[in-house]
């Protein structure tokens, strides 16, 4: 009999990027208390389905991994090991990074904002070289290449290559073929 597994995906809880409006991608920015409720009170509605996971996977960003920790401290599973991996960050939103939406609105016009952010190969633009924010990003990505934008293709290829090559064998071999990313 051919194994099943399922995986569950969630979203980070509130984040500081949440409500001040602004395009976060790689920019590491907390969870609220709100945020940190809300998915502490995910993993109860998980606990309340009767999931049970092996393995946590989430991104090396501090909004995710502190969700997964709120998750798992709900479902007891606080001993499970957690994984973090680059390829499941956030898009790059390159120099929207940290912009208000609206400002990034004005500044770009809302046309541009729209095909960048809707279209599958559009891209917004790149971060230039002596920005602060690629130098925070250089800094917490030592000896890593991340990108500098991306497009929702350049996402999808992103995440693809993290499930086909890194992932996919190690969630077969799972006793209760259940993951948390």
């Amino acid at each position: 009999m051919e194994k099943i597994f399922k995986i569950v995906l969630v979203r980070h809880g509130e984040s500081l990027g949440n409500i001040e409006n602004r395009f976060t991608g790689w920019l590491d920015v907390d969870l609220t208390k709100k945020g940190h409720i809300l998915s502490y009170k995910a993993g109860m509605e998980l606990k309340k389905l009767k999931y049970k996971f092996d393995i946590c996977y989430t991104s090396t960003l501090k909004r995710a991994i502190k969700t997964s920790w709120a998750i798992l401290d709900a479902l007891n599973l606080s001993h499970i090991k957690i994984i973090k991996d680059i390829n499941l960050n956030e898009r790059s939103y390159g120099e929207l990074s940290g912009m208000n939406k609206l400002e990034a609105s004005i500044k770009y016009g809302s046309k541009n904002i729209n095909e960048w952010l809707n279209k599958y190969d559009k891209r917004p633009p790149i971060l230039k070289r002596n920005d602060i924010r690629l130098k925070i990003l250089k800094k917490k990505y030592k000896n890593k290449n991340f990108p500098k934008t991306e497009s929702l293709n350049d996402l999808l290829k992103r995440v693809l290559k993290f499930w086909k090559k890194k992932k996919k064998k190690k969630i077969k071999k799972k006793k209760n073929n259940y993951s948390c990313a």
